[in-house]
């Protein structure tokens, strides 16, 4: 190959664009009539330039030299303008048909960013994932409600399709379940006979029974007091089927029922997230001042407490501490108090009747502020009587946490030296003797086995004055999160909350340290254990497999 070939090759194709490489054809090409009698409608001539001169050569020399292909030369030679210049470019002018509009697609984008998602209270750490509020449930409800948003503001919906695919691939939200009830001892059980077949059957096989069993040993359990209590899934503010309520962050209130079997007595104690939390130490006092309130009585020697598993609020050394300095220094007539946990997953209690009758109830009634919880609550039922609620203030919480302490060294230990596991725990009994008190302790729900001593931090002379009671929790109200603030304000500003109540969350303190996490609180103590070593069997069942490939 010339150089000058090279030259012009090298120049046709530093154009870069297809337009200005077609304005470089049509100089190359003349196109004249034809004066002799022929077929052809036209003649054409084909030339290069070098050096400010023309030379003409053949159509195949001028396809070899730009390397381009005829129909490429023939296009742009019948698609020329009057002035010698190459036509524009018309395809990917045209809409599809089925092509959305832009504006819909950013309303669509608007609408799902407005969804009150929030990261998992429990497994923030490990995984950006937010999470929607229960009450959306899927994304055909969600989809409802989008079209209900739309047809609210006049705008387009997307189809179904679309929206699905939207909110899949370009968003990572999904739908909360509560936890609550799922059994892992079963989960666990089937899993292990899928995955190792019939060599690990057997064993599996009594240990599942065993679970069973421990299970029905449970729900016989009985005492002269008997009693079941148990926080309730949050109780949103505002709640109602007004569709601007769907992607507003709400209010979180919170509800411990205590029932009572015998006498169908149930205590709702109550309070908002300004007033406290919903840990240990919340969960402690209102068991506190329940006992104080039932010893007032004078009627009741014992009582056994049932309550699910949960290490963060039931299954912990703040409540045993509590029950070790209330039965000691406090009770009168009180002198034994069993407190039994609940196998996890089959935890059905009877307090959880009271929690289907206020849900039923407040199923398709619409709540607009915190302050008409405590009314409806107690309303929810008429027989044999109207629950009771105690209305909580942030003062009343005890820091029962750092009191337990007091009591227990950081671990727990028989009084043989034996470490106590808190998986393992089943119940415990406090028996006050002679101005003491004594902890035993279970790790079966059956009858006949020889209970444990637990060990309690004993100093000289024992406890010869009563201890101060625990410093307050809280000496003020809590404030919530920013972005719930200004949700509830521009719900009360654009008159969806009735006026009357728009003092009620115009008084409420935020800051942007808070961040809103999920509302639920069912994880109990054998769920992240269970979930690491199901992970270890399998990673050590697939270790297994590979080195005997490899042997």
């Amino acid at each position: 190959m010339s150089i000058e070939i090279q030259i012009i090759f090298d120049n046709f194709w530093k154009l870069g664009n297809k337009s200005r490489q077609r304005d470089f054809l049509i100089q190359c090409v003349v196109k004249g009539s034809n004066q002799m009698i022929s077929r052809r409608s036209n003649t054409y001539s084909y030339f290069l330039s070098y050096m400010g001169e023309k030379y003409r050569v053949c159509q195949q020399y001028l396809l070899t030299t730009l390397d381009i292909k005829q129909k490429f030369l023939i296009y742009t030679t019948n698609n020329c303008s009057p002035l010698a210049t190459a036509l524009s470019d018309s395809r990917g002018q045209v809409i599809p048909k089925n092509k959305l509009n832009e504006i819909i697609v950013s309303k669509l984008h608007e609408f799902i960013k407005k969804l009150p998602a929030v990261p998992s209270h429990y497994f923030r750490a490990s995984t950006t994932k937010k999470y929607l509020p229960a009450e959306f449930m899927n994304i055909l409800r969600l989809y409802a409600v989008y079209k209900d948003y739309c047809k609210t503001n006049n705008d387009t919906p997307v189809s179904k399709y679309f929206f699905r695919k939207v909110f899949i691939e370009e968003y990572n939200l999904g739908f909360h379940l509560p936890k609550k009830d799922k059994c892992r001892t079963c989960s666990k059980f089937d899993n292990i006979i899928n995955l190792y077949g019939g060599s690990s059957q057997d064993e599996s096989m009594i240990n599942h029974q065993q679970h069973i069993n421990d299970k029905e040993d449970c729900k016989a359990i009985t005492r002269s007091l008997c009693v079941s209590f148990d926080l309730q899934k949050v109780l949103n503010t505002p709640k109602g089927d007004n569709m601007n309520l769907y992607y507003s962050r709400k209010f979180s209130t919170y509800n411990l029922t205590i029932y009572e079997s015998r006498n169908q007595n149930a205590f709702c104690y109550l309070w908002g997230e300004t007033i406290g939390n919903r840990g240990c130490n919340e969960i402690v006092s209102c068991i506190y001042n329940y006992l104080i309130r039932v010893d007032q009585r004078q009627s009741i020697t014992s009582i056994a407490l049932f309550c699910d598993s949960c290490a963060g609020q039931n299954k912990n050394k703040a409540m045993f501490a509590m029950i070790q300095y209330v039965l000691k220094f406090e009770l009168k007539c009180i002198t034994e108090i069993k407190l039994t946990f609940l196998l996890p997953g089959h935890t059905y209690m009877p307090v959880d009747s009271i929690h289907a009758t206020i849900e039923r109830f407040i199923k398709k009634t619409t709540v607009w502020a915190p302050s008409e919880w405590p009314p409806i609550i107690r309303n929810a039922r008429t027989n044999p009587r109207p629950l009771e609620v105690i209305e909580l203030k942030s003062t009343e919480f005890l820091d029962w946490k750092q009191f337990s302490t007091t009591f227990f060294p950081n671990i727990l230990k028989t009084e043989t030296g034996e470490r106590v596991m808190n998986s393992k725990l089943k119940s415990l009994l406090f028996i006050k003797i002679d101005e003491d008190v004594d902890i035993m302790i279970f790790e079966s729900y059956k009858f006949e086995e020889c209970p444990k001593k637990l060990k309690v931090i004993k100093k000289r002379g024992r406890f010869v004055q009563k201890p101060t009671l625990p410093k307050k929790c809280y000496e003020r109200k809590l404030p919530i999160s920013s972005a719930k603030f200004k949700d509830l304000s521009d719900l009360s500003k654009n008159g969806i909350i009735p006026e009357k109540f728009h003092a009620e969350y115009y008084d409420m303190n935020s800051t942007e340290t808070i961040r809103d996490c999920l509302g639920e609180s069912d994880i109990e103590d054998s769920d992240v254990s269970n979930i690491i070593v199901n992970g270890l069997m399998i990673f050590f069942y697939l270790l297994t497999k590979v080195f005997l490939l490899l042997t």
